[in-house]
């Protein structure tokens, strides 16, 4: 069940935003993907409170807000929650340029909200879909099947490598990182060094030469030669949440 939750200070655009997502969702989401809009709020408070109590995947925040702006509740909210879906909704074109700092699954023009949506909302089906896929692994201790969508990044160990969880778990599997990168870069991996593959989506932040990923803000380096080819990738991955 996808949980989704929308923030604005006008009341009529709450209720016309939540009738145009049902709408939309009928007619592109498939039988087996389920949600429930769990939360309509007017208030950045509203939204901490919440939180701080109950999970949140899906989370539509208006940047112009009189007591705590979007970019503000951002910060706030992916510290509650790292894995929630931020998608930005704005009546003014000029912030899309602003949001990339966040890595937010999306951005809405509230003038083109109609032709925009039905675009989202198939990348958040597609998103949904991806996050059901497992992989089959030959572990130390035999054969498992993992869910992608749970895996942070994969570290060579010699003749073995480490698949690290968000959790903070890890399993020891045969083989190396070679032998294993196509797959994993059809999810949406890359390998950012001879050492590590690294799901983009679990990308924090880039420094210099370093991702912070995860829950838990590990520190991976980039190698110089992949550099500018990862730059290239995690662009082209963050360009995909901005069809506009």
């Amino acid at each position: 069940m996808l949980k989704v939750c929308v923030c604005d200070d006008s009341v009529e655009f709450v209720r016309i935003f939540i009738n145009q997502f049902d709408f939309v969702c009928k007619r592109v989401f498939s039988d087996y993907i389920k949600y429930d809009f769990i939360g309509a709020f007017n208030s950045a408070s509203e939204v901490l409170d919440y939180m701080n109590k109950s999970t949140v995947d899906l989370l539509f925040l208006d940047i112009d807000m009189p007591e705590m702006n979007g970019f503000e509740l951002a910060k706030k909210v992916t510290k509650i929650n790292p894995n929630v879906m931020i998608v930005f909704v704005s009546g003014h074109d000029h912030y899309v340029f602003e949001v990339f700092e966040f890595s937010p699954f999306g951005y809405l023009r509230k003038a083109k909200i109609m032709d925009e949506l039905p675009v989202l909302v198939k990348r958040i089906k597609e998103t949904v879909e991806r996050k059901s896929v497992r992989v089959d692994l030959d572990t130390v201790k035999g054969q498992v099947s993992i869910a992608v969508k749970d895996v942070v990044y994969i570290k060579s160990e010699g003749n073995y490598y480490k698949i690290i969880f968000n959790s903070g778990d890890s399993i020891l599997c045969r083989g190396t990182l070679s032998s294993i990168e196509k797959i994993w870069t059809q999810y949406d991996f890359f390998r950012v060094h001879a050492a590590y593959i690294v799901n983009l989506d679990f990308i924090q932040s880039v420094r210099n030469n370093e991702l912070i990923v995860g829950e838990y803000s590990e520190v991976i380096p980039i190698s110089q030669r992949r550099l500018a080819s990862f730059r290239k990738e995690y662009a082209a991955f963050t360009l995909r949440r901005f069809d506009i």
